[in-house]
């Protein structure tokens, strides 16, 4: 019956990464053919999908084998670390629907039924939407992993270490201004800034 249930659950998990596949390039396809704003999505999608594949990589390493699967494991690991917080990052795009018209102005409080403002809508609120929950699902395969080699305690503190990480990383990224690509392009004057961000706002921030 455990066998069964094992099965059941790693088909279920196949089928949810190649859907999640699927529903990404379809979602940069329809970003390049018919929208024509909020065109920072798709680098901000393709960020959050980084660490997603990363996770993929990472579930299917054979820890134990080899000793050389160890190292590999640990620097895809630190990889994905790297670029996880782009995946929870996403839930502060939604501040860019205030860009949209939703109030005919010629009908006051009353909502606009105009096609464009609301294809927008869908377009932004989807890509944000989604690329959390592919975020969630990156997060789980790494958890599943990290508690087939660790003790319990281990694998929890690793969520508690990872929210901690992503809460600072959402902080610098839409406070600061600074990107993922910020640290690799320009990592001394990144670093600079990141260390210089704490403060009693801070740390409002980070424990809400």
């Amino acid at each position: 019956m455990e066998i069964l249930k094992s099965f059941k659950t790693k088909n279920r998990e196949k089928f949810d990464i190649y859907a999640f596949r699927v529903l990404f390039w379809g979602y940069i396809l329809v970003s390049l053919l018919f929208i024509d704003r909020f065109n920072f999505m798709i680098l901000n999608l393709s960020l959050a999908y980084i660490p997603f594949e990363l996770s993929v990589i990472i579930s299917n390493i054979k820890y134990k084998e080899k000793k050389s699967n160890r190292l590999l494991y640990w620097v895809v690991f630190l990889l994905w670390l790297f670029f996880y917080p782009n995946a929870p990052y996403l839930i502060t795009d939604f501040f860019h629907l205030a860009r949209l018209d939703y109030i005919d102005p010629m009908r006051d409080y009353i909502f606009t039924s105009d096609p464009y403002v609301w294809k927008h809508f869908c377009y932004l609120s989807t890509g944000i939407i989604f690329g959390i929950g592919m975020g969630l699902l990156s997060l789980k395969l790494v958890y599943k992993s990290i508690r087939d080699i660790t003790k319990k305690i281990s694998s929890n503190m690793f969520i508690v270490v990872v929210a901690i990480l992503s809460s600072y990383a959402i902080y610098i990224g839409r406070f600061l201004r600074l990107h993922t690509l910020d640290l690799i392009l320009y990592p001394f004057d990144t670093i600079k800034q990141v260390v210089s961000v704490f403060s009693s706002e801070f740390f409002y921030f980070m424990l809400y």
